[in-house]
């Protein structure tokens, strides 16, 4: 009996890419609105057209599959547009801040390669440091809705093709470029084969950072919209959450913080029609989600712990958020967690990321054995809620002694003109790092007075700031919010 025939080798196909996941939507529902940018909606049509009109523009232009493009620009339509075309184009899209200066974004552009950057016309500054062998270039999708498209073929994307190279937050130094694959930004922004109604979502991270597409994409996925917004101030905020009627809200402590300002005493009942309320990357505390709770009592809130290497991490819902105060939840789907000798954080799983874009040492020492070093000290209890102690990196070695900048900065906060407090260590030729600390006060705070209010607390003298800096904020990372420590070192150095 002869054997049956081998079965014909499948046709070369991009489904299950970033790009597919736009033409299917377009196919599914054509005049449902994609984007809604400055109040102006734009379908998926428009998108999908968009989006292959910037990948043909790409190829006729002699950029191949796998070139990096390093794209600076503020959200837009052709931004998103450029998303878009880079996926179908097979080319690795690598936003960074605009707001950088000229010479970083030069500088970021030669170390991860580029072979293009696409720079809007309000950032032609940028365009005119890059180097030499970097074209820079930009598509307007919609004023060149009528342009005949060159006649290129696309190339065939696979989903373990790299995707995007996402900056990190930088707030130990310089920042290194995460690539994520199409299939791991499918991954992490699925919402699960079932289509289900889904509401509009709005998206108040710019989209330099991970957190912004990834709202972006799970909309995309259920063929919903997503809002974008020019500012986080209070206002903006709530008025596009209500004249909008949104159902989802992922956003930072500080930006719900000040959505709670804002309404004061109004607060209870100001969003009724949310449905999610989520927020993370920095701790928490049980009166700001007591707050959240208060603000959109028909929604479900939770706390995300996450980053740009390994995605979403953890997740504590709504019957747990007080219940298990300051945890940041059990891992998510897909996730799997362990502790390091140290009590690092070590994470596993589909998820994580592929590695650092043409930095092959940062990426060996990120990994062990398949898992992604956190960098964060956590604590994992009985019933699995994970609980972060600190960053190990933040640590601060002081005549042999060591001090964790968050237990001093938790006490520091009970202090009653204390607004906000960073601690970080300094080099120092004699006790290796002195204990620093920046403050935000109500009322003048004097370093003898912080050092006494710490003792009565508690805490050894070797963990009390030897220095003061008063500012009127604590810098943080763009997106992230996370205290920007390599930002204070630089503020200490210049003082007397």
């Amino acid at each position: 009996m002869s054997p049956p025939p081998e079965p014909p080798a499948p046709a070369p196909s991009s489904a299950g890419t970033i790009g597919a996941v736009v033409a299917n939507a377009a196919r599914g529902a054509p005049e449902a609105t994609a984007a809604i940018i400055d109040d102006h909606p734009h379908t998926f049509t428009d998108l999908d057209k968009a989006g292959s009109r910037v990948a043909h523009q790409l190829v006729a232009a002699g950029i191949a599959h796998g070139d990096v493009a390093l794209v600076v620009s503020e959200t837009s339509f052709d931004l998103l547009a450029s998303f878009v075309g880079c996926a179908r184009a097979g080319v690795v899209f690598a936003p960074i801040n605009p707001a950088l200066d000229a010479a970083t974004i030069a500088d970021s552009a030669t170390r991860i390669g580029a072979a293009i950057a696409l720079v809007s016309p309000q950032h032609q500054s940028a365009a005119a440091a890059l180097p030499v062998a970097v074209t820079a270039r930009w598509f307007e999708a919609e004023a060149e809705a009528d342009v005949e498209v060159s006649p290129v073929s696309l190339p065939v994307v696979q989903g373990h093709d790299p995707h995007v190279a996402f900056f990190t937050s930088g707030s130990t130094g310089t920042p290194k470029a995460a690539v994520l694959s199409h299939q791991t930004s499918m991954l992490r922004s699925h919402p699960g084969s079932q289509l289900e109604p889904r509401g509009p979502a709005l998206c108040p991270y710019p989209l330099f950072h991970m957190g912004g597409w990834t709202i972006t994409l799970q909309q995309w996925h259920a063929r919903a919209p997503v809002v974008f917004v020019e500012g986080t101030d209070a206002a903006t905020l709530a008025d596009a959450l209500c004249h909008h009627n949104i159902e989802r809200f992922n956003a930072i402590p500080a930006l719900w913080s000040r959505l709670g300002e804002h309404w004061g005493a109004d607060t209870t009942g100001a969003l009724p029609h949310l449905r999610f309320a989520d927020t993370g990357t920095s701790p928490t505390s049980a009166e700001l989600l007591e707050s959240i709770v208060a603000m959109a009592p028909n929604a479900h809130v939770r706390v995300f712990y996450g980053s740009t290497e390994a995605g979403n991490v953890t997740s504590l819902h709504h019957d747990d958020l007080l219940a298990v105060p300051g945890s940041c939840g059990q891992p998510s789907v897909l996730t799997e967690l362990a502790l390091s000798e140290e009590g690092e954080l070590l994470i596993s799983g589909p998820l994580l990321f592929d590695g650092y874009l043409n930095d092959p040492d940062a990426t060996a020492a990120a990994f062990t054995d398949g898992w992604f070093h956190s960098g964060d000290r956590a604590h994992i209890d009985d019933a699995g809620f994970v609980h972060i102690l600190g960053r190990l990196g933040t640590v601060i070695r002081t005549g042999g002694e060591s001090v964790v900048p968050e237990t001093v900065e938790a006490e520091a906060r009970n202090h009653h003109d204390v607004d906000d407090i960073a601690v970080f260590g300094v080099p120092d030729e004699k006790w290796g790092e002195t204990v620093w600390a920046a403050v935000v006060t109500t009322k003048p705070v004097s370093l003898k007075d912080l050092r006494a209010h710490l003792g009565a607390a508690g805490l050894p003298s070797y963990a009390h700031p030897r220095h003061l800096l008063h500012l009127d904020a604590i810098p943080r990372t763009a997106a992230s919010g996370q205290v920007d420590r390599h930002r204070l070192r630089q503020l200490a150095a210049r003082q007397p």
